[in-house]
């Protein structure tokens, strides 16, 4: 990935995490945290991978995808950028993942 791809999903990252922090009204979209944002070597793409402790994931993969329009405008007043990409919202399970392992007794626990 280029320098410039780099730094514009860095800040799509701050930007969008921005959004959902203080301009959602819904409760669910607030509790979420971008994890990670990449973009196509175009910049025409934008997948936004979010993690929520508190929600369903595929109810906030739902919400945010009904609020893609909203959160481009919001996005499009924060960023300068020629084009803003399509966003595309998946959710990243690796919390998740992390929080089973440390949850798990180990070998060193019995």
């Amino acid at each position: 990935m280029s320098f410039r791809v780099e730094k514009i999903s860095s800040t799509l990252k701050n930007a969008i995490g921005g959004i959902l922090l203080n301009k959602m009204a819904d409760p669910d979209l607030r509790s979420t945290s971008v994890s990670n944002v990449f973009l196509s070597g175009d910049l025409k793409i934008a997948k936004i991978y979010v993690s929520s402790f508190e929600s369903d994931p595929d109810t906030v993969i739902k919400k945010l995808k009904n609020a893609r329009g909203y959160i481009r405008k919001e996005l499009s007043r924060s960023v300068y950028l020629k084009f803003l990409p399509d966003l595309q919202f998946f959710y990243d399970s690796a919390f998740e993942f992390d929080q089973k392992i440390i949850d798990e007794p180990g070998v060193d626990d019995q």
